[in-house]
């Protein structure tokens, strides 16, 4: 459904690829898991983290819908300059839930 919503919000969007050796990345020496496992393969350390964290079976997704992109020109969807991507996914994703009313 994430992937659907976000394309037709216009967001890219891809899955990351986690297998148990990711899991493994993140294994920390104090807690269970740690949320810095090095430079290498943040992204999907950071999926793993969060894979970590979520109950099996259970559907998610993450968002990163900070500043994480920069447009050198203006665009019918999003102004120049810093870009929040993903966040017309979460508005869609929210309305398709009823979550929020569609205003």
């Amino acid at each position: 459904m994430v992937r659907a919503t976000a394309g037709a919000a216009g967001d890219r969007v891809w899955p990351m690829p986690l297998t148990d050796e990711y899991r493994d990345e993140i294994k920390g020496e104090v807690a269970d898991i740690r949320n810095s496992a090095g430079r290498e393969g943040g992204a999907i350390k950071a999926a793993a983290f969060l894979w970590a964290a979520v109950e099996e079976g259970t559907e998610w997704a993450h968002l990163d819908i900070a500043g994480v992109d920069w447009s050198d020109k203006d665009r019918a969807y999003a102004p120049k300059g810093p870009q929040g991507p993903a966040v017309r996914t979460l508005i869609a994703l929210a309305l398709a839930d009823g979550l929020v009313a569609n205003a």
